[in-house]
């Protein structure tokens, strides 16, 4: 069942047309996807290279890491991504890329990559890393740093070469987390979030920063959905109490629409919090330590 801003019910019978983007292969196939929406002419080979659905929760923020680290080859003559046959690990002051099959440290990489880094001004110790591990994607971004002054740089391997490029960030951006995509547009080298709960989109080409106008979002706290097309970007952060869906344009990311939907207590969680008032519970998204702990629920 679908309903409008207005939570007038929607009294259709093809619910994938309400979503002729998002479900653009089927309604190809029965013959009724449109050739333009809005006015603006839609070319369905374009269509697929501008989908992505992004998700990102407390529990990233808030969980533990092994800090060793895969760099696959960003440009592979291969079509298929491979695994390395090393792993790298930052220590206190320089990074060391360690053969699995041996455990021995690589000094001639580690060396090599060292000295990009340090030529473009890093500082030990590493503060944070993100990054996509898994060959499982059309291309690899490598990694975004945040070193030790709280600079930002990327990093990634080129034909068995370090590529690293420091970012500029933007003035009074105090960065929180930060993650990595690998979307097939290929446009976006990642998000940044900041301590200011904003969210921040950071282009591959240039490395320019672009504000989402979203009211707050605390990435230790909120759970974010970000499904992508060829014409907007549907934005979705949910808390305890309600979620709030933005829509902006995909060219700008100008704000075209914002709705709040509050989230409605059951007549049964209701009861039974007055009749268990206290709740046992081991984990938490908001951490990432395993202990019992008791939550008042009456409130």
């Amino acid at each position: 069942v679908y309903y409008d801003c207005n939570a007038n019910k929607l009294n259709i019978t093809n619910a994938d047309s309400l979503f002729p983007l998002y479900y653009h292969r089927q309604l190809t196939v029965k013959g009724i996807m449109p050739d333009s929406i809005n006015g603006v002419a839609i070319n369905i080979a374009e269509v697929p290279k501008w989908h992505f659905m992004f998700k990102y929760t407390p529990m990233l923020f808030n969980k533990k890491e092994l800090p060793l680290y895969i760099l696959l080859e960003s440009d592979s003559e291969q079509v298929d991504l491979k695994y390395p046959s090393d792993v790298f690990r930052f220590t206190e002051n320089r990074i060391e890329f360690i053969d699995m099959k041996s455990n021995k440290v690589r000094e001639a990489k580690s060396r090599l990559f060292g000295d990009m880094l340090a030529k473009n001004g890093f500082t030990y110790p590493l503060k944070d890393i993100a990054g996509n591990q898994s060959i499982n994607k059309n291309y690899d971004n490598g990694y975004l740093l945040l070193d030790n002054a709280g600079k930002m740089f990327h990093l990634k391997q080129i034909k068995g070469r370090p590529y690293v490029k420091k970012i500029d960030i933007p003035e009074g951006l105090t960065v929180k987390d930060f993650v990595v995509t690998e979307f097939k547009s290929m446009r976006v080298l990642g998000f940044v979030f900041d301590t200011d709960n904003k969210i921040w989109v950071l282009h591959a080409a240039d490395y320019t920063f672009h504000s989402l106008d979203v009211d707050s979002y605390d990435c230790s706290k909120h759970n974010l959905q970000i499904l992508g097309t060829i014409l907007n970007w549907t934005v979705s952060i949910r808390d305890n109490n309600s979620t709030t869906i933005y829509a902006f344009t995909n060219d700008g990311y100008k704000l075209l629409k914002k709705h709040t939907i509050e989230q409605e207590e059951r007549l049964v969680d209701k009861i039974g919090r007055f009749i268990l008032p206290i709740k046992l519970k081991f984990s938490s998204t908001a951490d990432n330590e395993i202990y019992p702990r008791f939550e008042i629920t009456t409130n």
